[in-house]
């Protein structure tokens, strides 16, 4: 997806070993070193470390993105940091160091690719070698994928007051006419909208009749293009006949049929099949200057979740940026994204203690020339950066893969870029951005304003952007203890419904 906020993405070359084996590759020394001293790598699932009297014990992760299955490695060495044994933990989405005693006992608590956990246990012998014990696997309910809320239900559509029906050709395309039925449109439709779709046409050709139907309100009418039927002609009172475009139909194997219910024209079409058979779509448009994509909004949402994304419009009253979101009747028409479950951990699953111990409920807005996000944390240990702590051990909110919002003394945040676009660590400061937070019994509140154009490639709507918004538990530890994340598909529309011009161009530019 071009300018859009995306994961950054590598590619991980690794071999894989079977459980109990020694890690194949656990890195030069220096790196397992800085593994354990310098863990500040917030990209990167890397440490879980502690060292005893005679030894150190870390796991390693070099899977650039959450929630995969990666290389995990747990690592020993001596108090010098020369390696002195490993053991590949594969399969593994999580895991952490549970116990690790003065005798060499190690206990590790994981997560699979089935979502169940495990427990590792391993012994360090006196040679510095590592043996795998035993592993065990707690039965549990498995978990789904960060869960959204599903989309409120829609009332019931009025029943079409005009279908067209096309046969679909099992060899060469068929001008085989559509059967219609309801209302018959007046001629001199028929004969512009044959006119309308006959764009290839030859000299002295003559087009196509087209067939259609009509409502109490509008007209349809169906036309051939280069031997297909699916050109779709449509009127409304008082408008003029002109071709409707719909953006999913331009990819489609071709149109099964056009129903009409007032002035909302919906076509049902094909998108292709496999090995499953053909998979029967469809999309719909209300006639009017200029047709208009029919969304499933909530009548009292400028902010709502279907099956395609997150999509917002201009709200009628902004928000303050002061922290304060339940006292802020601007965020009521918005719908939440809550991230309460450990589905929702992408890191730390072994740290995190439930909801009230990290959690959000996320809200993205769109105001006249900015973003707004707000974001109600459940934290029971509340970490604004400080002195000698890093903004990255602190609790902040992180916007993948760029930027992050960190907490500061007194109510202030700051928006920091912590990627270049290129991937190398940064700090920048991003100018124009204001950011609050409030602290509350149970956690924080944090709002920020985004401005459009201002952060990376967030732009003017039509707009879309594939978000990875996480809150990062710090719990004032040299670690990022958790990680608590939700993805978001975000469409940033002018006006709902959108114009299908701008429903074309949104499908074509970000694909």
């Amino acid at each position: 997806m071009a300018l859009h906020f995306a994961l950054m993405g590598f590619v991980v070359v690794a071999s894989r070993a079977s459980a109990g084996e020694a890690c194949r590759d656990v890195g030069e020394v220096s790196d397992v070193v800085s593994c354990m001293t310098d863990p500040e790598d917030w990209e990167h699932l890397s440490c879980d470390t502690r060292c005893k009297k005679d030894y150190c014990v870390a796991l390693r992760n070099d899977s650039p993105l959450p929630g995969m299955p990666a290389d995990w490695c747990l690592v020993v060495t001596d108090r010098k940091g020369t390696v002195t044994g490993s053991l590949a933990l594969t399969g593994t989405e999580d895991a952490k160091v549970t116990r690790a005693s003065e005798a060499g006992g190690i206990d590790v608590r994981g997560r699979d690719e089935a979502r169940r956990t495990f427990v590792l246990r391993s012994k360090r012998r006196k040679d510095g070698s590592l043996v795998e014990l035993a592993r065990t696997t707690e039965r549990g309910p498995t978990t789904a994928l960060t869960p959204l809320p599903e989309p409120r239900p829609q009332p019931k559509s009025k029943p079409q007051e005009a279908y067209c029906s096309i046969e679909p050709s099992n060899s060469e395309p068929t001008l085989a006419p559509p059967t219609c039925t309801g209302r018959k449109p007046a001629a001199s439709f028929l004969q512009e909208a044959a006119k309308l779709c006959a764009t290839s046409a030859g000299a002295g050709e003559q087009p196509v009749s087209a067939v259609g139907s009509c409502s109490a309100s509008a007209c349809i009418a169906l036309g051939a293009d280069e031997g297909v039927w699916e050109c779709v002609v449509g009127q409304s009172d008082g408008g003029a006949p002109h071709v409707l475009k719909f953006a999913e139909v331009l990819g489609s194997s071709g149109l099964t049929g056009v129903a009409l219910t007032g002035t909302t024209v919906c076509a049902t079409f094909v998108q292709g099949g496999g090995s499953g058979g053909d998979i029967v779509s469809s999309a719909c448009v209300l006639i009017g200057s200029p047709d208009r994509l029919v969304l499933p909004a909530p009548p009292s949402r400028v902010a709502f979740l279907d099956e395609e994304g997150y999509h917002t419009v201009p709200m009628k009253a902004e928000p303050t940026v002061d922290g304060d979101i339940a006292g802020d009747a601007a965020w009521g028409p918005v719908q939440p994204l809550p991230a309460l479950t450990d589905s929702n951990v992408i890191h730390g699953l072994g740290a995190w203690e439930g909801p009230l111990d990290a959690s959000v409920t996320w809200r993205l807005a769109q105001g006249a020339d900015a973003l707004y996000l707000a974001a109600q944390v459940g934290d029971d240990r509340v970490t604004p950066a400080r002195p000698g702590l890093s903004p990255v051990f602190a609790d902040h909110l992180e916007l993948r893969p760029y930027y992050a919002v960190v907490l500061e003394p007194e109510g202030h945040a700051s928006l920091r870029q912590w990627r270049d676009f290129r991937g190398t660590r940064v700090d920048w400061p991003v100018r124009g951005a204001r950011c609050r937070w409030r602290a509350r019994q149970g956690g924080q509140d944090i709002e920020c304003r985004l401005p459009f154009g201002a952060v990376g490639a967030l732009a003017v709507p039509p707009s879309r952007q594939d978000l990875l918004l996480v809150f990062s538990d710090g719990d004032g530890e040299p670690r990022q203890k958790s990680l608590v994340g939700t993805r978001v598909d975000l469409w940033l529309w002018k006006e709902l419904p959108p114009s299908v011009e701008d429903a074309i161009f949104l499908k074509q530019t970000y694909p």
